[in-house]
């Protein structure tokens, strides 16, 4: 509510708050990376505040490349490549996308990216992580005969499918339904 009285509501295309169930509150989506230890004491990147927890990790050569947490449920994703382990060693780099203020000057959503460089030659695998979606492109640096890349998931409490009308996966909790 204004000062005049009157009310102002404003809309955007992506999500830019979650409701906190420990806190029972609306809280702003952040998602900036911090560095946190993940399973197995290994090196991670995690999301500040959101409905999701997701840890993208600073090694390059990990078979954990991201994991996403929420309510019980877990997706622990890894990148292969072309048919055989990752190789190529290294860290990851953390890349700030641009915070983006509403009209009171709070931080919205802050989109945060980690790119794997040369992850398979030629080859960079980047992890974006916006609103309340986390997205992976895999980015070609040059043409090649054949384009096949593999991922290994493993879910915990979830069943996956293909989203109606869509090319996009989405996961299902075999605790709730949702």
């Amino acid at each position: 509510q204004k000062s005049d009285g009157k009310f102002r509501e404003d809309f955007y295309i992506e999500a830019v708050n979650f409701f906190d169930k420990e806190r029972k509150e609306y809280r702003e989506i952040d998602n900036t990376l911090e560095e946190c230890q993940g399973i197995g004491g290994l090196a991670y990147y995690q999301n500040r505040a959101n409905d999701f927890h997701v840890k993208l990790s600073k090694a390059k050569n990990s078979d954990k490349h991201m994991i996403i947490e929420k309510d019980g449920c877990r997706i622990t994703f890894g990148f292969i490549g072309d048919n055989r382990i990752i190789a190529n060693s290294g860290s990851a780099i953390l890349q700030s996308g641009e915070n983006q203020n509403d009209a009171f000057g709070r931080t919205m959503a802050i989109n945060q990216e980690l790119v794997y460089e040369e992850i398979l030659p030629d080859t960079d695998l980047k992890f974006s992580v916006k609103g309340d979606r986390v997205k992976d492109y895999i980015v070609i640096k040059s043409k090649k005969e054949i384009y096949e890349y593999t991922y290994r998931m493993k879910l915990e409490n979830l069943r996956m499918q293909i989203a109606d009308g869509s090319d996009s996966l989405e996961f299902i909790s075999l605790i709730n339904g949702e």
